[in-house]
């Protein structure tokens, strides 16, 4: 794939989030632009866990270490926009790709809605 992917990864660069993961599959679609603001791909998949900083999507095709992405993520009956780091690849038992993305510039209201959805 061109990426690292968790057998490729040392020891001491895995799990270095600092917030606990809830498990939760919810549906997400996601965007990644070009450096001119271009619309590289959008695609959709699914969370498998999700924190006050980051989320785990499972996904058909991975998206470049480092990118930026703009996410929608379904939490029950609200719907949040969100950018977020592509900071972790792997590859799921069940052939489709794991992405761990890192939030960033999350506003408050954002915030609000993803610590009332992680404390039910």
């Amino acid at each position: 794939m061109g990426d690292e992917l968790e057998d490729d990864v040392p020891d001491n660069k895995r799990n270095l989030r600092t917030d606990a993961r809830v498990i939760s599959l919810n549906l997400v679609s996601y965007s990644r632009h070009d450096d001119e603001g271009v619309l590289a791909e959008a695609s959709m998949g699914r969370t498998l866990d999700i924190s006050p900083g980051g989320i785990k999507l499972e996904v058909d095709h991975h998206v470049p270490l480092s990118s930026v992405i703009d996410l929608s993520v379904a939490l029950r009956d609200d719907v949040i926009s969100i950018k977020g780091r592509v900071v972790h690849l792997e590859e799921l038992k069940n052939g489709k790709i794991g992405m761990g993305i890192q939030f960033v510039d999350v506003d408050k209201e954002t915030s609000e809605t993803l610590r009332k959805f992680l404390s039910v």
